[in-house]
C-alpha cells in the first residue's frame, strides 16, 4: 500500500506543481483580513509555491516556502513567473522543521497539509512544531479535511460503514477518521474500496481545535467554504453544527503575546 509521498510524488504530482497561480477565494479572504503584506511569512506545504508566488504578486515582501518532496521544491526554484532567489524554498517536513524559534511572524497550512499526515505521533508533533516557528503576536492560517461535514452526505456513511466491515474482516483497527484517496490523477481510485490506498486524516471539528490550542494557540475564527464567503467566521465549532458546510475547515489562530 501506498503512503501520502509516494501519491504527491507519482499520481497527484502534476496537479500540485503545475497548478496555476492564484488564490482560492478563501484564501484570498483570509489572507487579506488576517495578513500583512510586510510580515515575515512561512508556508508549509508549499508544493511549486502557488500560494506564495500569488501573495508575492500582491506586494508581500518576506517570504519562505517548504516541502516534505523534494521535486516540488525543484519546480518551485525554476519557476519563471517569479525572480530568481525571491522567494526562499526549502525542503522541510512539518513534522520537524529545521527554523529556528519564532522565526516568523505569519504561517501558512493550507492544502490541508495536517491530514495528509498518516502517522497518528507524527502529526502531534506538527503543532508544537508550528507553534515554535511562530513569533508570540503571529497569526497561524491553517485548512485540514473536515469529517463533521464529510459525514452529512449519504453516500460518505455508507462509505464508512463499508470501510468498518472492510477494516474488521482485515484487523485493522483504524477510525474511519482514516480516509483513502477515492480518486487520484483525476481518475476513481478503485483501491479505495478495498482499503489498499494511501490515505489522509479526516479531523472532527473539536478536535482539530484542541490540538490547536493544546500547544498555546488562540483560535479566533473558523468557518468552511460557505461561511468564508458570507464573511462570518465562528468563534467556536459549535457554532457550524446548523450551517451548510463544505469538507475543508479553515482555523485562523494566534500565539499570545507581544512580539
Amino acid at each position: 500500500m501506498s503512503d501520502n509521498h509516494t501519491v504527491y510524488q507519482t499520481t497527484e504530482f502534476a496537479k500540485w506543481a503545475y497548478a496555476p497561480v492564484h488564490l482560492m477565494n478563501q484564501e484570498a479572504y483570509l489572507f487579506n483580513t488576517y495578513f500583512e503584506k510586510d510580515r515575515r511569512t512561512l508556508e508549509v506545504g508549499t508544493a511549486s509555491g502557488r500560494v506564495l508566488i500569488a501573495l508575492q504578486k500582491l506586494g508581500y515582501t518576506d517570504l519562505h516556502g517548504c516541502d516534505f518532496v523534494p521535486e516540488y521544491i525543484e519546480v518551485a526554484k525554476q519557476r519563471k513567473d517569479i525572480e530568481p532567489g525571491s522567494i526562499e524554498f526549502q525542503v522541510q517536513d512539518a513534522t520537524e522543521l529545521t527554523y529556528a524559534d519564532e522565526s516568523f511572524d505569519q504561517l501558512i497550512y493550507v492544502g490541508q497539509i495536517i491530514s495528509a499526515i498518516e502517522n497518528a505521533e507524527a502529526r502531534k508533533r506538527a503543532f508544537p512544531e508550528m507553534y515554535r516557528v511562530c513569533r508570540p503576536g503571529g497569526t497561524v492560517i491553517v485548512s485540514v479535511l473536515f469529517y463533521d461535514a464529510r459525514m452529512r452526505s449519504i453516500g460518505h456513511r455508507v462509505f464508512a460503514l463499508w470501510l468498518r466491515l472492510v477494516r474488521a474482516l482485515t484487523g485493522n483497527k483504524e477510525s474511519t477518521q482514516y480516509l483513502p484517496w477515492m480518486r487520484q490523477g483525476g481518475k476513481l481510485n478503485l483501491a479505495a474500496l478495498v482499503d489498499r490506498s494511501a490515505r489522509n486524516y479526516w479531523f472532527r471539528g473539536a478536535e482539530i481545535w484542541g490540538e490547536l490550542e493544546s500547544v498555546g494557540f488562540k483560535v479566533i475564527g473558523c468557518g468552511t467554504k460557505p461561511q468564508i464567503e458570507a464573511r462570518q467566521l465562528y468563534t467556536n465549532v459549535d457554532g457550524l453544527t446548523r450551517q451548510e458546510l463544505s469538507t475543508v475547515l479553515y482555523l485562523v489562530c494566534k500565539k499570545t503575546g507581544t512580539a
